[in-house]
């Protein structure tokens, strides 16, 4: 497996994006940007010098229709809703063929 650095980890995120907003595009769903990546957005034309993620906000029914049907190609949503042993309260989009190993303190 090939260590990438934050730059990569970027590009994939980006697609990630691209992937999410073309499903919510076509399916209806309303969502936009939050937090650090809003600011990133407006404010440095991308992301800022120290976020790494990338943070979409839905109102909760299309969250939900987000969670129980998204599944494009190779992305996929990862939600305590559809595992019981998923550590976080909200949704990750994940591109399927790469892995990310982060530690969540419970």
């Amino acid at each position: 497996m090939k260590q990438i650095n934050t730059d990569e980890m970027k590009v994939i995120q980006l697609d990630i994006l691209k992937v999410v907003t073309d499903y919510c595009d076509n399916k209806g769903l309303i969502y936009f940007l939050g937090y650090g990546t809003l600011l990133g957005a407006v404010r440095h034309n991308g992301y800022i010098p120290w976020d790494d993620d990338i943070d979409i906000l839905m109102p909760r029914k299309d969250y939900e229709y987000l969670i129980n049907n998204f599944k494009v190609n190779d992305y996929d949503v990862k939600s305590h809703h559809k595992d019981s042993s998923y550590p976080c309260t909200f949704a990750k989009v994940s591109y399927e063929k790469t892995v990310l190993k982060e530690k969540i303190e419970a």
